[in-house]
């Protein structure tokens, strides 16, 4: 048999214990899973401005907004000049929290006349979304842990779709939505919950973080499944299984997905970022490339020409 025959046999037992198995068996219909993610929608945005920068014509706002229970959240607003009605865009970043690497896209963007929200959970800006050590260092307590702290991020990316849609210049039917490793997960869960989104990208992210920790080959996580107790090991996997993407993603349609990852990278590797691919609704757009976890100026000229078409962007402006 065949190197690429093997591989699609590999992603799709994955699959068979993935809709079969333990993690998904959560004794939730897909509705309940969905009502994990309810915030109260009426609840104020209290936003608050802290600085404007102009970047040419454009405008970029430093301000931040209600999280609905927990403070403020940071973000940056780019915003188009001219007169709406915009598309917007939500950007979600890496583990690192740091939304710089994508504020070039959003002004980008902005000379097509899109509105971008970059929410920042920087360590300086939000200790709260930084663990000491990620993992599953304290079994079933560590995984509740992880798993309400992504419930709670998945609201507060809720609320920043509030923020742009409470915006008389913004078109509330061209939404998109792009997010990279963490930031993935969370652009994953939106893309089944949150129907106001039209477009999602989704770059370098995990289709069940309990099977990566199973069965990834990261040296990092490796050495950590073998320090565990295999007792809490499990338990952390049952914990974090409802926020798994592979709920959501299946269920996306029709939201349209773009599905970006690098064929170097190791978590995801090739293999997982496969599996992401076959187990996402249609429409779908799967893009594979030679590149890191941190992808490539291929994938970002790829993810500017998809959201183009998705939102009907206009030709940019000139600078």
């Amino acid at each position: 048999m065949s190197q690429f025959w093997l591989g699609r046999l590999s992603c799709f037992l994955v699959i068979l214990v993935l809709c079969g198995g333990n993690i998904v068996a959560q004794g939730k219909s897909f509705p309940e899973s969905a009502r994990l993610y309810e915030y109260d929608r009426k609840a104020p945005l209290d936003v608050k401005e802290i600085s404007v920068e102009d970047r040419g014509r454009i405008k970029v706002y430093k301000l931040s907004y209600s999280g609905a229970g927990r403070g403020h959240v940071p973000a940056h607003l780019v915003v188009p000049a001219g007169r709406g009605r915009f598309a917007a865009v939500v950007f979600a970043p890496c583990c690192d929290g740091n939304v710089r690497p994508f504020l070039g896209e959003a002004l980008e963007l902005a000379n097509r006349g899109v509105v971008s929200l970059l929410i920042d959970w920087n360590a300086e800006n939000r200790p709260e979304y930084r663990p000491q050590e990620p993992g599953p260092p304290r079994g079933a307590a560590g995984g509740a842990d992880d798993r309400d702290e992504m419930i709670k991020m998945v609201v507060e990316f809720r609320r920043g779709v509030d923020l742009l849609l409470s915006r008389p210049d913004v078109d509330a039917k061209r939404i998109g939505f792009v997010g990279h490793s963490t930031g993935g997960r969370v652009a994953s869960i939106l893309a089944g919950v949150e129907k106001r989104i039209k477009a999602v990208v989704v770059m370098a992210s995990q289709i069940s973080a309990s099977e990566a920790w199973r069965s990834n080959d990261n040296p990092r996580i490796v050495k950590l499944r073998e320090s565990l107790p295999k007792e809490k090991f499990e338990q952390y996997l049952e914990a974090i299984a409802p926020v798994d993407a592979i709920h959501y993603v299946k269920r996306a349609a029709p939201t349209a997905l773009l599905l970006q990852f690098g064929r170097h990278d190791d978590s995801p590797n090739e293999r997982q970022a496969r599996l992401f691919s076959d187990v996402a609704s249609e429409p779908k757009t799967f893009k594979l490339y030679d590149a890191r976890h941190h992808l490539s100026d291929e994938a970002r000229k790829d993810r500017i020409e998809w959201l183009v078409t998705q939102l009907k962007l206009r030709p940019p402006s000139p600078k």
